[in-house]
This record gives structure tokens, sequence and C-alpha cells, in this order.
């Protein structure tokens, strides 16, 4: 009867099974019969209900997806049975994809959110693919709650940098959102710093904006003090701003906003006194606040040629080492020698600069070293290199014992 599109045929099989409800899956496994046939949809309805009556939600929710797939015109009727059947049954990796389509079709973000959360708290694994399936959905138009969502998959997926450049998106279109952000930013780059920064500064935690700092470059760091300067009159501020300024060579600037720190300590002070104020500082923090600004000026160095000067000027041996190391073969033995004049090593510098071409650099420090050895006949002949060559030799200057050049020697 019901493959010949009979209604009776569901009205006598409804009969059946509140007459015995033990009929209930040979009515089930009738209504098969029904497929093709106008009555198909109905034949799903009952067997719905018979699903019901014997307690299986999980087949319940498959036979729901069938109706709301095939027929349109009844989507109305049973999506509200299938968000009521979320709490209900178990959602697993094998299940989840129709159901998602499903809610992200009806656009109910709440109910997507709290789907979607309860699934990868379970199984982390499908966070990809729900990715995958949101951006089908939302190309570049996701609300709020959604893309905080997707920052929240893309964390459990592990991609850190797309995080942060989800978040700074939600930030940037919904800056009330700053708290939610914090919650779910890891700050470990400059990136997510700058982020972290701009959200605290947001919700007026300034104190936790500044501790954002030490993962930013001076250019970020100046413009982010000068931010919270304007908000907050906390010294520690003022006191880190001129300790940049000292770094960058800014000495105008230190000197500037160093002078309005009321209560200034030893270090506000030796930072004045470098930057050209005539004051009585104490020479240990001196030294200190200066061996600090050279070791910053080395991280920031753009070249190693740059690191090496300030290393030099640090006069920290193990660092010239390291930085010697990254230096081209050439390079590293030429400053190495160097390094060891400056030190006093004379022989061991002269080793070092045999080995090289003997060019007008080289010449002038192997000058230095025989000289200061007694190497009488050595230094000779290398003034007599320098002088055919047209180069500025060196002589000692016995008043100040140290070393300047002179014009071109007698005879040249």
């Amino acid at each position: 009867m019901l493959s010949r599109g009979d209604g009776s045929g569901l009205e006598l099989l409804q009969k059946a099974v509140r007459f015995d409800p033990t009929l209930r899956e040979a009515v089930m496994e009738s209504l098969k019969s029904a497929e093709g046939t106008p009555l198909e949809s109905n034949a799903i309805l009952l067997r719905i209900d018979l699903l019901k009556q014997e307690g299986k939600l999980n087949e319940v929710m498959n036979a729901l997806i069938q109706v709301y797939e095939g027929f349109p015109e009844m989507r109305q009727k049973v999506v509200t049975e299938i968000m009521g059947l979320l709490q209900k049954i178990e959602v697993t990796p094998e299940n989840y994809r129709d159901i998602l389509k499903i809610i992200l079709e009806e656009r109910r973000n709440r109910v997507i959110v709290e789907f979607v959360e309860k699934l990868v708290k379970n199984y982390p694994g499908v966070a990809k693919d729900i990715i995958t399936l949101l951006d089908e959905y939302f190309g570049e138009e996701y609300p709020t709650p959604l893309r905080l969502l997707k920052a929240k998959l893309l964390k459990i997926y592990g991609k850190k940098d797309e995080v942060v450049r989800e978040l700074r998106e939600i930030y940037g279109k919904a800056p009330d959102s700053a708290g939610t952000i914090l919650e779910l930013l890891d700050v470990d780059s400059p990136e997510s710093a700058r982020l972290f920064i701009d959200c605290n500064i947001q919700i007026g935690n300034y104190d936790e904006a500044f501790k954002g700092l030490s993962l930013l470059g001076h250019d970020d760091s100046v413009a982010y003090l000068q931010e919270l300067i304007r908000y907050s009159d906390r010294v520690e501020y003022r006191k880190e701003l001129i300790k940049i300024y000292a770094v960058m060579g800014h000495w105008d600037r230190v000197l500037e906003i160093g002078e309005s720190i009321v209560e200034q300590d030893e270090r506000d002070r030796a930072l004045l006194y470098l930057a050209g104020k005539d004051i009585h500082v104490d020479y240990n923090v001196l030294q200190e606040v200066k061996e600090e600004i050279l070791r910053e000026r080395i991280k920031d160095a753009e070249s190693l040629e740059e690191k090496y000067k300030y290393a030099l000027k640090l006069g920290d041996e193990e660092l010239i080492s390291e930085v010697l190391k990254e230096l081209p073969e050439e390079k590293r033995v030429r400053e190495a020698a160097r390094f060891e004049i400056k030190n006093g090593r004379y022989l061991v510098a002269l080793k070092l600069l045999n080995g090289l071409e003997k060019d007008a650099d080289v010449l002038k420090m192997m000058e230095v070293c025989a000289s200061r050895l007694g190497m009488k006949r050595l230094l000779r002949e290398i003034r007599t290199s320098l002088t055919q060559s047209g180069e500025v030799a060196f002589k000692e200057d016995r008043y100040k014992g140290g070393w300047k050049m002179i014009q071109p020697l007698p005879g040249r």
C-alpha cells in the first residue's frame, strides 16, 4: 500500500503499533517501502515517533537530519526538535558534521558556540575540520562570537600566529571584547604583546599593559609608554621611558623627561649625567647603567659589526668571543687580533695577523705589535711597506702611553 502512495497504509501501521508495541521494528521496516513516494516524509516522521518510543535518540537525530535535508518545506517543523536533541545525544567525530551544518544553516550563533565547544572538549582533533566548515559558511563576515570561537579552535589546533591575527581582527571591530581576548591570548611574540597592551589599556589595566613592553622593540615601547603616561601618572613609566631613550641615544629626551621626575634615584641621576647634566653621581651606579645600555644596544644591533662594536666597548670577553664566532673567517681573525691588541696581548695578535693578507689595516696593527714587542727589524719592514703604499703610519705617543696616526714618515 505504501509503495503505491496509499496514505491509509500509514494509519494501519500506527494502529498496529498502538495495539502491539512489540511490532515497532516490523513497522519501521515496512515504512521503507514509502521511499520515493509522496508518503516518504510522513513515513519518516512516523519512524521518528517510533524511534523516540524506543529511546533510540541518535537514530532519531539521523532521521530528523534526513527530513531537514530532503524536504525543505518541513525544515521549520524539525529544526526545533534537532536543537532540543543536541543536549541529549552523544555527538562524535563520526556524526557531528551533518548536525553542525544544520546549525550553521540556521545561523544560531549561541547554539553553534555551545555545540562546538562541547565537541572539541571531548574531541580536540576535529578543530581543524570545524574551522574549514566555519570558513565555508562565514568567509570574511564572521560575527564576533563566532570569530572568537574560531580563535579558540585555532589555539587548540596550535596555530599561534593565526590566533593573534583573528583576535586582532576582533579587537579592531569590537574593542569591548578586550577582556575575552585576553583570556585567549598567549603573550609570546611582539604581535601578541601589542594586542595584550592594547586590550589592557582598553580596560584601564595600565600596570598589566606595562608588563607587555618586555617583548617589544624600543620604537613600539616608546609609543606605548607615551600613551600610558597620558592615562596615568605612575613614575615607573617615565623611568622606563628615559632608560629606553638612553639606549636609543636620544639624550635630549632623557634630559627633558628625566628632569621632570621629582623623586630621582641614583639610576635616574646616572642617566641625566650621561645626557650631559653636570651633577654628582655614584660611580658604581654609573658603570652599571652604562653596561646595561651597552647590553641593550647589543641586543638591538642590526649587524654583526655593530654588535661587535658595542661588545668591545663593554669589554665582555665571553660575549666578544661569541660575536667573533659569527663573523666570516677573515673578518673574525682580523677583529680577534684587534681585540688582543686592545688588551695588550701583542704576541697573540701578531700570530693572528701573520695569517692574513697584508693590507694597510693589517700592517698598521702589526706595526703596533712589533713596536710594543721591541721587534725593531720587523717594525722597519712594516713601516717601509706602509710608506711605499702611501699609508699613514702609527708611532707611540709616549706622553699619553697610547697610539696616534702621524703624517707620512720621513723619507716618504
